[in-house]
């Protein structure tokens, strides 16, 4: 996994627990293929958590359904149900909203309404993740 400060510059796992408190959580992974962060990005602008979802031949995956957890989320799965092909911790279940790739593979969740200015403001840039199906 590649990890990329907003200047371009590469980092490490430190500083991305150190800078956002990002862990990237391994223990859910199957048996068999997994999705795989492969790169997570520092960016600012609108506020939104992008992601990117890649198939094996590395291309944009259209139609794949992400859940983005965290805990104050709503239970905002289709019809209220985790599908059962989203791998998601227990506490995720009932607290996630969710979206589904489009034809770039892209998905975008919305994090409120102030712009994103940097590290240190309290609407400060967050982390943006690609992922690959493995």
């Amino acid at each position: 996994m590649r990890i990329f400060a907003i200047d371009g510059s590469e980092r490490d796992m430190n500083w991305l627990v150190q800078t956002w408190g990002v862990q990237v959580d391994t223990s859910l992974r199957k048996a068999g293929r997994n999705f795989v962060v492969t790169r997570i990005w520092e960016r600012e602008g609108a506020p939104i958590y992008p992601v990117r979802v890649l198939n094996l031949q590395g291309l944009p995956w259209e139609g794949c359904v992400v859940g983005r957890y965290w805990p104050g989320a709503p239970n905002g799965w289709p019809g209220g149900c985790k599908p059962d092909n989203v791998v998601a911790p227990p506490e995720a279940i009932s607290r996630a909203v969710f979206g589904v790739t489009n034809a770039y593979g892209m998905v975008e969740f919305g994090l409120g309404t102030m712009p994103l200015r940097g590290r240190g403001c309290p609407s400060s840039g967050v982390p943006a993740i690609s992922l690959v199906r493995m």
